[in-house]
């Protein structure tokens, strides 16, 4: 993968694509029943947690990232790595400058191969060391740019995953947890 001013380069060069439409993500119950008993937003949506836990593009207290998926099946698979019961759900989407780390002619711009994305980082940054994936979201976030990534699942073959940096967010762009009854309400935008 190109580093430093190459990586920055290409990231600029890098087309990038609009998404919109519903993305998954599976959140624990008691992250959504804390937000109902305290009447606050669920932070669903901020990238908070991921900010200090760390995450496949963001190495920890840098940043926050949000983890979503294109589909449920694979938001349910990625979060079933955790053992715990689990909520669905639904985020409404409009992102205009999408990174599509799933196309292969991306991949090659950044001289990146799939193999990259799929890197082990929760045991590097236990150690304190910040894999390649996370040097590419710290550049990628830092163009101001690139609102989010998507790139292959690492744990469904055929899931397309996709990071939000919140704080990039150009006007236009938001993402909305959508609850029919309106119990849980969250929204980020630009």
């Amino acid at each position: 993968m190109l580093v430093g001013e190459d990586l920055l380069a290409a990231l600029r060069s890098a087309a990038v694509v609009p998404l919109a439409g519903t993305l998954h993500r599976y959140v624990r119950n008691s992250f959504i029943s804390l937000a109902i008993s305290k009447r606050t937003e669920p932070h669903v949506l901020s990238g908070e947690w991921a900010r200090r836990t760390g995450g496949r593009f963001n190495f920890p207290d840098r940043y926050n990232a949000t983890y979503l998926a294109l589909d449920a099946e694979t938001a349910r698979v990625e979060a079933e790595r955790i053992v715990a019961p689990f909520i669905h759900v639904p985020i409404a989407t409009r992102l205009q400058h999408v990174l599509r780390l799933d196309d292969p002619a991306t991949r090659r711009l950044l001289g990146m191969s799939e193999a990259d994305i799929r890197v082990e980082w929760r045991t590097a940054n236990a150690r304190g060391i910040e894999v390649p994936t996370q040097e590419l979201g710290n550049v990628a976030q830092a163009t101001g740019r690139i609102e989010a990534l998507t790139y292959p699942s690492t744990i469904k073959p055929d899931g397309i995953c996709v990071g939000v940096f919140p704080g990039r967010l150009l006007p236009g762009s938001y993402l909305e947890l959508v609850d029919p009854d309106g119990i849980v309400r969250e929204r980020i935008e630009g």
